[in-house]
């Protein structure tokens, strides 16, 4: 995933800089045909000013095009020190590696693993029964974290773009984790309407690109309509797809 994201910016990139290099071409020409002021052609004020004119628009252009490059880059940068600084936060808690292994635990010995992988002799643990246990607490814990991302999601603070290659795994092996579910998700599924809402844009997203999504089968809408919670799943859903609508209004409104 990270190999086409980079492919893309480096076509736009280089699509920006051929434009840069061209503006800059034209600026020289330009700047060379009103040296040569000795040139009959030049000796007419009008064909002189029009030149004039021309050349500040082409370097009103490139100083925009090249101020715009600047932010746009020192905005990448400040993005992805927050996301990093995001994942130092999460490996440096406690909890949440305690959580982070219980879940792997969960998804390396469940059904759905195994047929994907019968044959994986590395699987740390293989013939391990022991029960999974989390306090609701630590559960409680590690899906906040979550429910602020999805904040700073739809805040624009992060794109979906660089929170994916870094946090999807973490994300999907909670959200369709059989213990989260049981514990809390589905439990009180109105209680957790930001991770439900992140849940299905996460998928949209991953779908629409051709990317897996862990443990598809234990999704929440699944998940609620094994336990007789479709409604209150549908209902949420409907608030998401309301949410959604009036913020592409929003957006429209504010071109």
């Amino acid at each position: 995933m990270g190999g086409k994201i980079a492919t893309k910016n480096m076509k736009r990139n280089v699509a920006i800089w051929r434009t840069i290099l061209v503006l800059f071409i034209l600026l020289a020409v330009f700047g060379l045909m009103l040296s040569l002021g000795n040139l009959p052609w030049f000796q007419n004020d009008v064909h002189v000013s029009y030149l004039e004119t021309l050349f500040t628009g082409f370097s009103l252009v490139g100083a925009a095009v090249s101020l715009f490059l600047q932010m746009r880059e020192s905005h990448k940068l400040q993005e992805a020190e927050f996301i990093l600084n995001l994942n130092q936060s999460f490996v440096e808690t406690g909890d949440y590696a305690v959580v982070y292994t219980a879940l792997e635990k969960e998804y390396f010995t469940s059904p759905e693993y195994r047929k994907l992988h019968p044959d994986d002799d590395a699987n740390p643990y293989a013939g391990d029964t022991e029960e999974l246990k989390l306090s609701r607490f630590q559960i409680s814990n590690y899906l906040t974290f979550f429910e602020c991302i999805y904040l700073l999601l739809e805040k624009g603070a992060i794109q979906m773009e660089m929170l994916n290659d870094l946090f999807s795994y973490r994300f999907f092996l909670a959200a369709h984790s059989e213990l989260f579910q049981r514990e809390k998700l589905v439990l009180q599924p109105g209680n957790f309407k930001n991770i439900y809402w992140l849940e299905r844009r996460w998928m949209d997203y991953r779908l629409a690109r051709g990317l897996h999504v862990y443990r598809y089968a234990n999704r929440l809408e699944a998940a609620c309509e094994r336990c007789g919670k479709k409604a209150e799943y549908d209902a949420i859903m409907e608030g998401y797809t309301v949410a959604k609508e009036k913020k592409q209004t929003g957006k429209k409104a504010g071109k």
